[in-house]
């Protein structure tokens, strides 16, 4: 497997096929961490719009966090089918 995930939920991206998943991870984590704590992923740029550049809402919307996280860990499914998010995302989606 390209992405191992570490008990800490980390990740190790090893391998180029599945760096998209690694990005949309990487995104589901930032997400959770806007909800949880209202810290943004990077300085300049929200999950809102990193997920707008990955084209999973479309310009003119600003959907709820929760709901781009979904929209994010759908996608993630369904380029990588069988995925499961690890228990901290699991715990976000059903709050």
């Amino acid at each position: 497997m390209a992405i191992e995930e570490l008990p800490g939920g980390g990740i190790i991206v090893t391998g180029k096929e599945d760096i998209r998943i690694a990005a949309l991870t990487s995104l589901a984590y930032g997400i959770v961490l806007e909800m949880e704590t209202g810290m943004k992923p990077t300085r300049n740029f929200s999950a809102l719009r990193i997920a707008r550049y990955h084209g999973l809402i479309p310009e003119g919307t600003k959907p709820q966090k929760k709901k781009i996280l979904r929209l994010v860990v759908q996608e993630i499914r369904r380029v990588k089918p069988g995925w499961e998010p690890s228990e901290h995302l699991a715990k976000a989606l059903t709050k």
